[in-house]
Formats: structure tokens, sequence, C-alpha cells
């Protein structure tokens, strides 16, 4: 079974480099990477000309800035294989990861791999430790809360996440390529109408990629939580207007992005998002509550500001 490695970039020059070294670690080569420089700026296609690729068969295409759900298409687009593998341009890859989704199709054809884009637990002593320790924490959450290989994701509770994932290039030909008007919630996007078409989605923890953008912070992470809760309302608005928001969709979390509060907790949201926490998170004497309760504060405030639709500036 041959694959090819899709991967799009935008200003992320040092992010690539990384992917495509672990790329290079691989126990089995992808037959094809096809990366997209999605009108960068940073000089992206130099730094890996500057590099030894050589071993990897690699195909970097260029094109104008259309945004990251166009150049993932422009990807499938361009490959010649059928097993799409699909990584976002901040993964570091195991050694393994590769050969575990080719392994997946080989035993199920027609359907979706999920691999687990993890956080790498920091030193103590790492900048940005109390945001990236955080991070650690949440991404364990997830790990914990989602159906585990080999039982298959449903439709309340499945997550495609395109950062490390694989499909055959069939399931695009009858759902359909990336929703290009969406900015942050393309690949959930896919992935209802991929559930809705009744093909298996697994996720598989033993496929593990590790993020690389370790200069995030709170506010950071706060203000892409704001963007992604203002794409998932737009996406269910999109869904109610096609008439295809049916009642196993409307029991997923994402799904409830317009849950309406009564007046106490609507106060205590309006409480939470403000300012002061984001610049308090990462801060005595607030790094000196108890972790459990410190991490979970930092989610209540970061949900806060998502249902505000409040973006800390």
């Amino acid at each position: 079974m041959k694959s090819t490695v899709v991967v799009p970039t935008y200003n992320g020059k040092k992010r690539i480099l990384n992917l495509l070294r672990s790329m290079q670690n691989q126990s089995q080569l992808p037959d094809e990477i096809i990366v997209v420089v999605d009108g960068s700026t940073d000089n992206t296609i130099k730094a890996i000309e500057n590099e030894n690729f050589n071993d990897l068969p690699l195909v970097v295409h260029v094109q104008e800035n259309k945004g990251r759900p166009a150049a993932r298409n422009t990807g499938l687009k361009l490959a010649n294989h059928d097993l799409i593998i699909s990584f976002d341009d901040d993964m570091v890859l195991t050694p393994h990861v590769i050969e575990l989704h080719v392994k997946h199709h080989q035993k199920h054809p027609d359907s979706v791999c999920i691999g687990y884009q993890a956080e790498k637990k920091p030193e103590i002593n790492t900048p940005n430790y109390h945001f990236l320790d955080f991070r650690y924490h949440l991404s364990q959450k997830w790990h914990k809360a989602s159906p585990h290989y080999p039982k298959s994701m449903e439709m309340h509770n499945y997550q495609l996440t395109t950062a490390n994932c694989s499909f055959p290039k069939k399931i695009i030909k009858e759902v359909g390529a990336f929703d290009e008007n969406l900015k942050e919630v393309e690949d959930f996007d896919l992935g209802t109408r991929i559930m809705k078409k009744g093909f298996l989605m697994f996720y598989n923890p033993d496929i593990l990629a590790w993020h690389d953008n370790t200069d995030w912070d709170f506010k950071k992470f706060v203000q892409r939580q704001v963007q992604y809760r203002a794409d998932d309302l737009s996406f269910v608005k999109k869904l109610e207007v096609e008439g295809s928001l049916d009642e196993r969709l409307k029991k997923h979390p994402r799904f409830r992005a317009d849950t309406k509060y009564n007046f106490l907790k609507s106060s205590i949201i309006n409480f939470l998002a403000n300012p002061t926490w984001i610049s308090m998170a990462e801060k005595k004497p607030f790094t000196l509550l108890p972790k459990n309760f410190r991490y979970r504060l930092m989610d209540v405030v970061a949900t806060a500001f998502t249902y505000k639709r409040k973006r800390p500036e």
C-alpha cells in the first residue's frame, strides 16, 4: 500500500524542518511527501533547500496564500497515491508513525485513522513551563476521554484532527474535500461528513506525534480558543441552514457551542472573562496554587472567554 503525506505550511520554516527531520527517522518512509507552502514570507523554501532531505520523496509546492483548507486540498490533488497521511507542520513524529498508519489501513480499508497529537511534558526550567504543563494536562484529558482503538468513534464523541490522521482518497471522492470557507474547523466539518456517510473512524494513541510549538503562552491559547468557538458557531449555523444538523450531532460537545446560561452562570462567566486572569495565570502567587485546582481554573477562564466570544488583547 503506497502512501502520500500531505503537509500545509504558512510561515513555519522552523516547524516544517523539525517535521521533515522526524520523517527521516521513520521505520517506514512514505512513498511521497507533499509540502504545500501557502504563500509564506519567511523563506520556508530556502530553509528546506538548505537542509539535506535527499533521502525523502519530497515535493514542495508553492502557491499564493489561500488558507489552510485550500492548501490541504492542493495537496490532495497533487497526491499520486491512494492513502493520504495528513500532518500539521508543527508535529514531530515518533519513529513508527508512518508504518502504523499504513498497517491500520491494511487491516481496516475505507476507514479513518486518527493518531495521538500529544503535548510533551515540559521540564521544570523550560520557558513558559506553567502554560506548557497546563497544555500537557489538557492533552492528557482529551486522550483519556476519547474512545481508543479497536473501538471506533461514534457521532457524539468523534474528533477528527488533521494534525495526525490518515484516510484513503476514496473517502474524499465520496464526501468531498475540505471546505475552503472555514478557518479553524475544516477538519471537524470533514469528519462530520465522513461520519454521516457511515465510514468508521478510529483513534489509535500508539500513533504518537508531538506538537512542536513551545513559543505559545496562555494568552495566545485563549485567543485561539475564541477563534475555534466562533468557527464552531458558524459551522453549526451552516448545518442548520442546510437542514443537516441531526439529533446525533446535537449531542456532540462541539455542537453545544451556543449554549445559553442562567443569570448566575452568566455572571460567573462575565467575571472570569477578564484579561486580569490571563495576566495572572503564569505568575506568582497564582502558580503557587495546587496544580489540579490551578489548571481547572485556567480551563474555566479559557472557556469563559470563548463563551463571551471575547478575544484577550
